[in-house]
């Protein structure tokens, strides 16, 4: 992978948090949940955000569902690093999976 991860060009600001959290309740009722359900999620989500402080928020809301390698949207894993634990982002399944199979190789 010679290019470099579509997220650098992306704009450093982020989305309105009405936006985040509208789209966050449409992906969970798209994933089952009552709206009820998902409203007390964004909730924990929320509050997990404010008493860890880690910045994993921030960085969800800016992804706005997007790959930071690929920039596709759809359903994201974390991905960090195992000798230091630090999130690097949310990646789709496939990135991830060709991170870990290059890793391998080199």
């Amino acid at each position: 992978m010679t290019a470099e991860p579509v997220c650098w060009g992306w704009p450093t600001d982020l989305p309105p948090v009405d936006d985040t959290r509208r789209k966050f309740l449409a992906d969970a009722e798209r994933k089952g949940c009552a709206p009820g359900q998902a409203g007390v999620l964004w909730d924990l989500e929320c509050a997990a955000a404010a008493l860890l402080g880690n910045g994993d928020s921030a960085l969800t809301m800016w992804q706005n569902g997007r790959c930071a390698i690929c920039g596709r949207k759809g359903d994201l894993v974390c991905d960090h690093d195992h000798g230091t634990g630090l999130v690097r982002g949310p990646l789709t399944e496939l990135t991830r999976e060709f991170l870990q199979v290059r890793r391998l190789l080199h």
